[in-house]
């Protein structure tokens, strides 16, 4: 199995491509809900299974969200602390080095780690997995918030899934400011209690921890940098072409 991963800033586009790339045939985009679904047809016997397949779509979720779900990501968060039992420090260490939202930042973490776990024991055949939020966005919101510059990004590398090929999804910071106002009229950075500066200002350090976290990757794996200024269209085989080459080795 192949593992990709996007990053990038607000307004960049990773999130749309990303769920391009998903609609896409071979790309697998690891979202927990999806995988719930693949793993309960395999684990499921009899009786259990004829029951599950009768249930409304609606019932169906909520039997899936309430009781299934739970029970899966604490299985996979085991087999994952099992794997890279550094992660549980990271944990910790999230807690003392950032100064704001690091209980979210902690839950982030685990939730990711769950994600990834679930999502690589069931993508098929020559499948890739492609992560929106995975560890390379994870540690780009944890030095957003770190006090000090104290969290060990070396230490977070060597102790977490590096991906196969990482895609860098960046644009002006103009055009990444106008996209989020276009999602949101208001400030976008209004709720943000760490912010400091205008709007240009957050953006721009956002854009920097980027660069840092893509400088870092780029040591210990493939890193491509996609300019996402024009359409998705005219983006998107600059994206195909990086999977193709890269994963398919």
């Amino acid at each position: 199995m192949s593992h990709a991963e996007l990053v990038g800033p607000p307004g960049a586009g990773k999130s749309t491509i990303h769920s391009r790339l998903v609609e896409a045939d071979g790309c697998f985009g690891g979202d927990v809900e999806d995988t719930v679904r693949r793993r309960i047809p395999r684990e499921a016997r009899g009786r259990c299974r004829v029951t599950y397949r009768s249930l409304l779509k609606d019932v169906r979720s909520f039997v899936e969200r309430k009781f299934v779900e739970p029970g899966f990501r604490r299985a996979a968060f085991g087999r994952f602390v099992l794997k890279h039992p550094r992660f549980l420090d990271i944990l910790s260490v999230v807690l003392r080095s950032t100064q704001y939202e690091s209980k979210w930042l902690c839950s982030y973490h685990k939730k990711l780690a769950e994600a990834y776990q679930l999502a690589i024991s069931t993508t098929r055949g020559e499948e890739r997995l492609c992560l929106d939020e995975g560890f390379a966005q994870c540690a780009v919101a944890t030095l957003l918030r770190e006090t000090d510059e104290s969290f060990p990004l070396d230490t977070y590398l060597e102790t977490v899934p590096i991906p196969d090929l990482l895609i860098h999804v960046t644009a002006p910071i103009d055009v990444c400011l106008d996209r989020q106002h276009e999602r949101n009229p208001e400030d976008p950075w209004a709720s943000i209690e760490w912010k400091h500066g205008d709007q240009y200002e957050v953006q721009r350090e956002v854009h920097g921890v980027c660069r840092r976290i893509v400088d870092q990757f780029a040591d210990r794996t493939t890193v491509v940098t996609v300019e996402n200024t024009g359409s998705i269209e005219s983006t998107l085989p600059v994206v195909y072409s990086a999977l193709r080459v890269q994963l398919d080795r």
